[in-house]
């Protein structure tokens, strides 16, 4: 199921009370400073914006026609747009980082949306390797069938077997033989993976729908808290911004968190759920679940750090210019999120604990999905 943020969200943050930001700052160099900062901030969600109704095509392509060249239309797509997150100035308003928050949460999505049609990609080069393998198989089957013999197979073949962690009886590694019996079982299992490759792209063309409508939303959120941001600045120059109105920013950092907390704890008990069926049946089929989950997991870390980290300079930003901060509204938001950060993390090393108990080599995606991360706690 698709999930959205609210509409509401980014027009809860309409105005911030940038006059008590300004608390023994010179106003016109800060207007001139937070004006240059904003156009900026604008340049690059309009540029962001530019690419992602032609992505969000080209992703819909590759859905209804999960072909190499679609597949490869969309990585293209995605890559050749993007804005440039680190070359954006910090800003000093609040609600500029809010702004710059939702953009940065925006191509956080997007990566991992690119990085799955990269891996859908990876996959339809295997279904082209399985092809290739039946086609060669299908021959000495039929000859096998015919003769009553068992026809050889070369080491060429066998590499490429395991390579693609298809089974095959022990004793045609010895004797470099197989019969048509023999033969038969491996086409299966071949045929077999190619169903469930084709089953594991249709789930992950959900992911990357999943994830591009995550990254449409908060896309259109940038635009809306940069216009907003802009709208207060001029609002200030004219004097009237209403000092009241600070806290519906950090309110809508609360209503944030809250939902990325919701996210993670359905991420958590999803990978759980999937490492569970995983150590009962660790197949190729079990791990490349297993995978995606944490893949989802991996970028649900992602999001709650950087609104922590945002979170955490806006309350910062208030308290250096207002001596406190509206308690009574928002409460001590940026320990809410990094608290749940640090829940998802250790129910991460806790996947790992039990993966490396068993042996598995998923234990290194586990790994990279938690050690980017620890160091948030």
């Amino acid at each position: 199921m698709r999930r959205y943020l609210p509409r509401t969200l980014a027009a809860t943050c309409s105005a911030v009370a940038l006059t008590a930001l300004l608390a023994g700052a010179p106003a016109v160099a800060f207007a001139d400073t937070e004006a240059d900062a904003l156009a900026e901030l604008q340049a690059a969600v309009e540029l962001e914006q530019s690419g992602a109704a032609d992505l969000q095509e080209a992703v819909d392509a590759a859905e209804e026609n999960p072909a190499t060249e679609t597949v490869e239309a969309a990585v293209s797509t995605g890559q050749a747009h993007g804005a440039n997150l680190d070359a954006l100035p910090s800003g000093t308003s609040v609600q500029y980082q809010f702004a710059k928050l939702q953009l940065e949460l925006s191509q956080q999505c997007k990566d991992t949306a690119l990085d799955k049609m990269t891996q859908i990609r990876d996959q339809q080069a295997q279904q082209l390797k399985l092809a290739e393998l039946i086609n060669e198989l299908l021959p000495l089957a039929s000859t096998a069938r015919k003769t009553g013999e068992a026809q050889p197979v070369s080491d060429d073949l066998l590499r490429r077997l395991d390579e693609l962690d298809i089974e095959y009886d022990d004793s045609i590694a010895q004797t470099k033989k197989a019969s048509a019996t023999e033969l038969n079982v491996i086409i299966s299992n071949v045929q077999n993976r190619q169903e469930t490759l084709g089953d594991d792209i249709q789930q992950e063309m959900a992911y990357v729908q999943d994830f591009m409508g995550q990254y449409n939303s908060y896309l259109k959120n940038a635009s809306s808290a940069t216009a907003n941001a802009q709208n207060t600045l001029a609002a200030l120059a004219r004097g009237t911004v209403d000092p009241s109105e600070d806290s519906l920013l950090m309110q809508s950092y609360r209503a944030l968190v809250t939902e990325q907390a919701e996210q993670a704890e359905q991420a958590r008990k999803a990978l759980e759920e999937q490492l569970s069926a995983f150590l009962a049946d660790p197949s190729p089929e079990a791990k490349q679940r297993l995978e995606n989950e944490i893949s989802r997991y991996h970028a649900t870390l992602d999001a709650i750090s950087s609104v922590a980290q945002s979170m955490a300079n806006a309350e910062r930003s208030l308290t250096t210019q207002r001596g406190t901060v509206a308690t009574d509204s928002t409460g001590n938001l940026a320990p809410l999120a990094l608290g749940g950060l640090g829940g998802v993390v250790i129910g991460a090393v806790g996947a790992y604990a039990l993966i490396r108990r068993r042996g598995q080599t998923t234990a290194g995606a586990v790994t990279a999905a938690t050690a980017s991360n620890a160091e948030g706690e």
